[in-house]
């Protein structure tokens, strides 16, 4: 008897072709052994392969447990940004628009009044450059600002201004309204549009 060399496949000693495999065991050896092909050997790149795909698995639950307590504490964080942010705005707003109405006589009609002048211009009327442009586009750092002038109603009143300071996505880029008139108080509402009878800011 002889076995196949490719397969093992014990075959008759008059047999030229293996029944299993189709090899030719013409020349095989009688009485030889059977042959047991090695077994496959798995690459080591396979195996980092599996240990890196379990690692990532293992690792996504936790990537998200940190990302579920972190971004609810930086949108928070930023939320508290802004709203300092819009309260020194509106100081900045209230001093420059006294110093504007000293200036010219009168409120200007809008914010953008006190923006800086255009290139090459100087300061006018219209581009008094006592704020920067970012303020005086009526949006910064989450809020937007809405500007309105009082005239006076009887002669002996002086005219006046209001400012309210809303936040651009509620909940997102800040929690609290805030009010300004020309008395300078800040006042604010976490309920809705602040004005001149909500409560001044501590």
């Amino acid at each position: 008897m002889k076995f196949c060399p490719q397969c093992g496949q014990p075959g008759g000693d008059d047999q030229k072709f293996c029944m299993k495999c189709g090899a030719d065991i013409s020349a095989a050896v009688m009485g030889a052994g059977p042959y047991y092909p090695p077994p496959a050997q798995t690459s080591n790149k396979t195996v980092l392969i599996i240990v890196a795909a379990i690692v990532l698995v293992m690792a996504i639950p936790v990537v998200l447990i940190v990302a579920a307590i972190a971004i609810p504490n930086l949108i928070r964080a930023k939320m508290s940004a802004n709203q300092s942010s819009a309260v020194a705005s509106l100081r900045t707003l209230d001093t420059t628009l006294i110093q504007y109405q000293s200036t010219y006589g009168h409120y200007p009609e809008s914010i953008a009044q006190l923006g800086p002048p255009l290139p090459n211009g100087s300061v006018s009327e219209d581009h008094a450059g006592l704020i920067d442009g970012v303020l005086a586009s009526r949006m910064k750092s989450g809020y937007t600002f809405t500007y309105e002038s009082v005239p006076k109603q009887q002669p002996s009143d002086t005219d006046g201004f209001t400012i309210h300071a809303d936040p651009i996505q509620y909940d997102r880029t800040g929690l609290t309204h805030f009010f300004s008139d020309q008395t300078g108080v800040i006042r604010m509402d976490t309920r809705k549009p602040a004005d001149a009878e909500s409560p001044p800011l501590e």
